[in-house]
């Protein structure tokens, strides 16, 4: 599935944009000038050192990249604006500088104050199957992380010692429901998806993969290094769900869903009398990262949309 990240990288921003407010939030301009940026103006390259390469220059006529001597410009930019949801207030800021078309945000993905760390700046890679980068891109990826002249890229500080590492809490519950499930068609994949609320969990989606039944999850924000479990948690039955990542950045989690029950509850199903008289009595399941609570997702509407797109992949 490692190979395939690119696609969904794209897939999931657009559906995520899609789901919050009905619109994806991508806004196509040609400059930065207006678009009160100048926080992120600069000239940034390799550990901020100016006399190495690449270097990309960063101003209010947009973003010009200078490789093996020679400056490319990018004429049209995907500004990601709800990259991260409708409720992010940090300083990271994502873009896709080589558009393809409307449809497709091309092959780079790029983070200025990735982590939230100011002055710094990255490159990776946007590929679906059988895609490739371009010499330029290539190189902007490989040259990867930059900071503004005259500072130097850092990694982000280590947990304090004793401290054991875990996935941010998220805030106190609102008296609010969790959106239903939906079906949605993108990049060639009929996928069901749902919104968590007080959760870290931007999105779940399951969907049919080479003949492989799915769960994708989408993070606003990368857990401490180690591995993940997704836990559901249906009237007092968990289904624990091993996650592998999907991205470099830890936001994308995927888990091939094959030898697992969990599209059987996502269905109101169960393998016996108790499971089966507990999963059609569940109208929600809370959720659990790494066993830390992280909010809960709706049921409803998740029999047709979940048995809708696992139809081809999963044996009920």
């Amino acid at each position: 599935m490692h190979t395939r990240q690119a696609c969904w990288y794209a897939l999931w921003f657009a559906l995520a944009a899609l789901v919050a407010t009905g619109a994806a939030h991508a806004l196509t301009i040609k400059r930065l000038e207006g678009q009160d940026l100048q926080d992120i103006y600069g000239t940034y390259a390799p550990h901020g050192d100016c006399q190495r390469e690449p270097r990309i220059l960063v101003d209010g006529s947009g973003f010009t990249y200078r490789v093996a001597g020679k400056d490319t410009r990018s004429s049209t930019i995907e500004w990601a604006l709800s990259y991260m949801g409708q409720d992010y207030r940090g300083i990271s800021r994502w873009f896709f500088p080589f558009p393809v078309s409307d449809d497709d945000f091309g092959r780079v993905l790029m983070t200025i104050n990735p982590d939230e760390r100011p002055g710094t700046l990255k490159f990776e890679p946007n590929l679906g199957p059988g895609q490739s980068l371009s010499p330029l891109q290539a190189a902007l990826v490989r040259g990867s992380p930059y900071a503004k002249c005259g500072m130097q890229a850092t990694p982000a500080p280590p947990p304090k010692s004793g401290a054991a590492p875990a996935v941010p809490v998220a805030p106190p519950p609102e008296a609010s429901a969790a959106p239903a499930w939906q079906t949605r068609n993108a990049a060639g994949h009929l996928l069901a998806m749902a919104v968590p609320i007080d959760s870290v969990i931007k999105t779940l989606s399951v969907f049919c993969d080479q003949g492989k039944p799915v769960l994708a999850m989408l993070l606003k924000m990368h857990p401490p290094a180690g591995p993940v479990t997704l836990t559901f948690v249906f009237r007092g039955w968990t289904v624990n769900v091993p996650m592998a990542p999907g991205n470099r950045d830890g936001t994308l989690w995927l888990a091939d869903l094959s030898r697992s029950e969990l599209p059987q509850w996502l269905a109101h199903r169960g393998r016996d009398a108790t499971r089966d008289k507990l999963a059609r009595l569940s109208t929600e399941s809370f959720l659990r990262i790494n066993g830390t609570t992280q909010g809960e997702v709706s049921l409803k509407d998740s029999t047709a949309a979940t048995r809708a797109a696992l139809s081809g992949c999963y044996r009920y």
